[in-house]
């Protein structure tokens, strides 16, 4: 099915706080005065065909007050911040300012939320911070400075970092779901002497014999630093060191403050000289064709032997190699950003661009169909569009409709069923189609176990052996679906290693990074050491949605996230080998 996406802007207002005065004290001498309402709100939601849209929430001042229409008294003047969200709409927001026996009329706009994304929205109790929203792979997506940020992102996992000088840093693990509103209100702590330092350090993975290998390192409430290597670190900084004969180095940074220490490991691995140097991954992109009418679709294709590639505008992460279509809401030049990661932290850019013309006659309509896989005899399915350039749509089963939205329907008889969406302007039309199959509600989809074989191992810090091995089985599913992933681990070290600890991530049939549904550990779910003597067991790896195809599994070892989410490190930095193996994957159907 095409995607297209739909470039809406939008923005919300800062927050004005106030206060309420308090009512009246009750006594026995005094008579009660009642309050007298100050000002009155008039406030109603809007589509942008101005049809009204009721049950929107209203919120003042982040207090919720009612859901639209809605009638509010005020009882003190002032000026207030109103917001009002609605699930498939984006947040509006709006500052007002009420005086003594004002009527004020509040029309919110509410525009209709882009395809295949949702919005978060990030509010925080203190004035003038930073606020950053990072993807899983750590690049930047937005960042405002201020007690709120709005952002519309595609469905996914995110992380929310915000900084304020004198304040904790804090981070939090979301996720966005497409159509919908996530909400995160975040509370910062001042720091105190006995706040324990925060500390980052950065090493390559590896390196060559009499190679400058660049170390960087932050931290934050420390007062002294001391790094292995480097003489009279500074509490932030950078700095080159060279290592003369091959082998693995292990470089910890201790960070102090009056009260508390911190530390922080990282390793890296020394390669004799004659190894070939890594080097940044190739990558094909192109943008064709260069001049299209506003309307049309351009064709985007891309090529590379890194591990995988992000594409800018509200595409995301795709695999290694693929094609996507792309629709522009608006005419002029459009850039496209591609970016793809390789090993040892090396990108690769491309940039392409085409030129959007507005065209003489109409535009042609555009619209996308979502119908359910399938769905038993009686129970219900669900039917999605989207439509662009359109005055009207029809759809088979529930005929005329609007532009956007999503309904059920329910068959009373198996089979196939094809159902058809058109969608209308003045002098062109527009039609796709979408399948579903209804089976007999008594029958059961009966899915029998898979068992693929690995026999890889994995390690923290090995001169052979790897971390990630990005291709550790492959496994061919016929039942698209969710499916719980069980290793077969071999602890070949008994209680000698402690920290044989892994996790494992799937990309599915076209290609797409999957994560499990039950993490543990931000997006991911570690599997910790299992303790006792050297045995092989199955572990618990995860539940991935996995598409008909032939889906990748990957294998990581935790090292690689353990400065991210050290709670599952037994005894201090990981600075051995703790070696791994997979035997074996075991995939048991879910629903």
């Amino acid at each position: 099915m095409k995607k297209y996406l739909l470039l809406i802007g939008m923005s919300l207002l800062a927050i004005v706080g106030c206060s309420k005065a308090p009512l009246p004290t009750d006594s026995n001498n005094e008579p009660v005065v009642p309050v007298k309402s100050a000002a009155t709100l008039k406030i109603t939601a809007i589509k942008e065909n101005s049809e009204s849209i009721d049950s929107a929430t209203v919120y003042l001042n982040s207090n919720r007050i009612g859901v639209t229409p809605l009638t509010y008294e005020l009882d003190q003047e002032g000026t207030f911040a109103i917001r009002i969200q609605k699930p498939g709409y984006l947040i509006y927001g709006q500052a007002v300012t009420a005086r003594n026996n004002d009527l004020v009329y509040v029309e919110a706009l509410l525009n209709k939320m882009p395809t295949n994304k949702g919005q978060l929205l990030v509010t925080v109790n203190r004035d003038s911070c930073e606020i950053v929203i990072n993807n899983d792979d750590g690049n930047t997506i937005q960042q405002a400075f201020g007690r709120e940020m709005a952002a519309v992102l595609p469905s996914a996992g995110y992380f929310v970092k915000v900084n304020k000088f004198g304040f904790q840093p804090l981070i939090r693990a979301t996720k966005v779901y497409e159509d919908s509103i996530t909400i995160e209100n975040l509370n910062l702590i001042p720091i105190e002497e006995t706040v324990t330092p925060q500390v980052e350090l950065r090493v390559l993975d590896s390196a060559l014999v009499d190679h400058p290998i660049l170390v960087k390192w932050r931290t934050l409430n420390a007062t002294r630093v001391d790094i292995d290597y480097i003489t009279n670190p500074g509490l932030n900084g950078k700095q080159e060191i060279t290592f003369n004969t091959p082998g693995v180095r292990t470089i910890t940074l201790t960070a102090y403050n009056k009260n508390v220490m911190t530390s922080a490991t990282d390793t890296i691995v020394v390669l004799p000289a004659d190894t070939p140097i890594p080097t940044a991954p190739a990558l094909a992109f192109e943008v064709t064709p260069k001049v299209i009418n506003l309307g049309d679709a351009v064709r985007l294709s891309w090529f590379t032997d890194g591990k995988y590639v992000i594409i800018d505008q509200g595409i995301g992460t795709r695999g290694t190699e693929g094609t996507e279509e792309l629709v522009f809401q608006s005419s002029g030049t459009k850039t496209i950003t591609a970016i793809a990661y390789g090993y040892n932290d090396l990108t690769t850019i491309r940039k392409d661009s085409v030129y959007v013309k507005q065209p003489n006659g109409p535009l042609k309509p555009q619209v996308t169909l979502s119908v359910s896989d399938s769905a038993a005899v009686g129970e219900p399915v669900l039917i999605e569009w989207h439509a662009l350039f359109a005055t009207h749509v029809d759809i088979d089963y529930l005929g005329q409709v609007g532009l956007n939205g999503k309904s059920e329907i329910s068959f009373d008889s198996p089979g196939l069923r094809i159902i058809s969406a058109t969608a209308y302007n003045d002098q062109k039309t527009t039609t796709v189609k979408d399948t579903v199959i209804i089976f007999k509600k008594e029958e059961t989809i009966q899915v029998d176990p898979i068992t693929v074989v690995c026999n890889k191992t994995i390690a923290a810090n090995h001169y052979q052996l790897p971390r990630v091995i990005e291709k550790a089985a492959e496994v061919t599913i016929e039942k698209a679906g969710f499916y719980k992933i069980l290793a077969e681990v071999y602890y070949n070290s008994g209680d000698e290693q402690l920290n044989e600890s892994f996790f494992v991530g799937v990309k599915n049939a076209q290609a797409i990074q999957q994560w499990p549904t039950d993490p543990n550990a931000g997006i991911y779910k570690v599997v910790p050491d299992d303790p006792g003597p050297a045995h092989v067991t199955f572990r618990d790896a995860g539940t991935f949605s996995l598409s008909a195809g032939t889906n990748v599994i990957q294998l990581h070892h935790y090292i690689t996230i353990a400065n991210q989410y050290p709670e599952f490190i037994v005894n201090g930095p990981i600075t051995r080998a703790e070696s791994v193996t997979i035997k074996s994957f075991r995939l048991e159907y879910v629903k």
